[in-house]
């Protein structure tokens, strides 16, 4: 393989990898289990952070936290270009709504309803963020939160 061009050879996703890309990577993840939704009953349909540190392949007791603060990089791209909010699908188990740290939305619309968008949002129209567009929202934070209509769950 040594005439391969790099470019073309598979990467895989690491815990340790910085938290844009592991927005790529959780984005990937929130797509496919958004699209299989219509598979499953109600019950179902949402995504606790422990479930998807284990789709990611995460061990160990910081996975929470790193989870959270990924996910709040692909809700911020979902408030920017007008999307569903992707990230709400994960829950915490014992209340069965987002945790700390969650981005939600200023507006007054149920939580029931942001699931219901984004479960129905035909996702494979849009293309897979680059972990770049996820690195640029991390560096504009404060000015996109101001500009975007969304705040931080506490």
């Amino acid at each position: 393989m040594d005439h391969v061009d790099q470019a073309v050879l598979a990467k895989t996703y690491e815990q340790r990898d910085r938290r844009w890309v592991v927005a790529q990577q959780i984005w990937i993840v929130l797509v496919t289990f958004a699209s299989s939704s219509a598979r499953m009953p109600d019950g179902e349909k949402r995504l606790t952070y422990d479930a998807l540190a284990s789709d990611l392949g995460w061990i160990g007791r910081d996975r929470g936290m790193k989870v959270r603060s990924a996910l709040s990089l692909v809700g911020m791209y979902c408030a920017i270009n007008d999307l569903p909010m992707l990230n709400l699908l994960v829950v915490d188990p014992a209340t069965g709504r987002p945790g700390t740290l969650a981005l939600i939305p200023r507006e007054n619309a149920s939580l029931a309803s942001i699931h219901r968008k984004a479960l129905a949002f035909r996702w494979s129209s849009i293309r897979v963020p680059s972990p770049g567009a996820f690195r640029r929202i991390n560096v504009q934070w404060n000015a996109l939160a101001k500009h975007c209509n969304v705040e931080m769950l506490k």
